[in-house]
């Protein structure tokens, strides 16, 4: 059995690898372009006044069952694990206008009717085309997946309509409205309606137990990224022999023709593992197999070559193995 490993990557998808492979046994080392973890769900302390800032919006979904079942096997203290200590009860959201009147906020800017500011017709063309790429199955992975999904509604809905539906984008399912696909929206949604099994959460001090449930709402984590979840989930898996490598960005992949022989990080250092796991954004991924284009001959690799700003985003993370 191949026992040592090389992830590329400290962001959920790293960390969620690092934390699989060690439980099974495997040498682990970690090699992130950052100083701390959680790539995109990261969070860090501002200089100037110490606030805690997050790199984007956040939230759990009653779907996210992978990442509470990771959360359960992370102790917060003697106690309790993370998920029963970390995550808020659900809560509602509200997308508000850019808009004032005078020095002063108008009374009802954070109602959503307000927010929302669509037509019926907009509303009903929103929800076409979320049903048809959320029941599509294999036409929406096959075609939908490669359509625009803002430029799929600009000329179904109002000009005012199709603004405020794009600012949604971010807020709601977490992708820049320029690379969301329409495959993306669809899944997102269909699953928020048809979750599957709810998770309980214990009594706490903001009240009795609950459930997080199909059209439940959303979970926050209550305090920083990193302070609450990464910070403790690098220590405990240190604990259990995980080697992280800060400040290190794999550059170029060495391939013999047959697997993967080696990388170069861009310090100039060289390492050698057994497996190879690029844990990144398709973008960041597809930038290393470019600098090592022989990789291309895999049919899985290949995939990445149109991963560039100019197209849709499929939703996730890229997690690869490469023997």
């Amino acid at each position: 059995m191949a026992s040592k490993v090389a992830i590329f990557g400290a962001g959920v998808a790293g960390l969620t690898a690092a934390h699989e492979l060690v439980r099974r046994g495997y040498q682990v080392a970690v090699y992130e372009s950052n100083d701390i973890a959680g790539g995109f769900f990261r969070s860090a302390r501002r200089e100037s006044d110490n606030l805690p800032t997050e790199y984007s919006w956040h939230g759990f979904g009653p779907w996210y069952h992978n990442t509470f079942d990771i959360l359960r096997q992370i102790p917060f203290d003697d106690e309790a694990s993370l998920y029963d200590r970390i995550l808020s009860r659900p809560m509602e959201y509200a997308v508000v206008p850019n808009r004032v009147e005078g020095d002063k906020e108008t009374a009802d800017f954070f109602e959503k009717p307000t927010a929302f500011r669509m037509t019926a017709s907009d509303k009903i063309s929103l929800a076409w085309g979320i049903i048809k790429a959320w029941s599509a199955n294999h036409r929406s992975k096959r075609n939908y997946s490669h359509a625009n999904a803002a430029a799929y509604w600009q000329p179904r809905m109002t000009p005012t309509g199709h603004r405020t539906w794009k600012a949604l984008f971010g807020p709601w399912i977490g992708a820049d409205w320029p690379y969301a696909s329409l495959h993306h929206v669809g899944l997102f949604f269909g699953r928020n309606i048809r979750s599957g099994p709810p998770h309980k959460h214990p009594a706490d001090d903001d009240g009795p137990a609950w459930e997080h449930r199909s059209m439940g709402g959303w979970s926050l984590l209550n305090g920083p990224s990193n302070e609450v979840w990464f910070d403790r989930w690098v220590e405990h898996l240190e604990d259990r022999g995980v080697v992280f490598h800060w400040q290190s960005p794999l550059e170029t992949l060495h391939f013999d023709g047959a697997q993967i022989a080696g990388a170069s990080l861009s310090s100039g250092d060289e390492l050698r593992a057994d497996i190879y796991v690029l844990a990144s954004t398709p973008f960041a991924s597809s930038e290393i197999v470019e600098r090592t284009p022989v990789l291309l001959v895999d049919p899985q690799l290949a995939k990445l070559r149109p991963a560039s700003p100019g197209r849709p985003a499929h939703s996730g993370f890229l997690s690869y193995r490469l023997c």
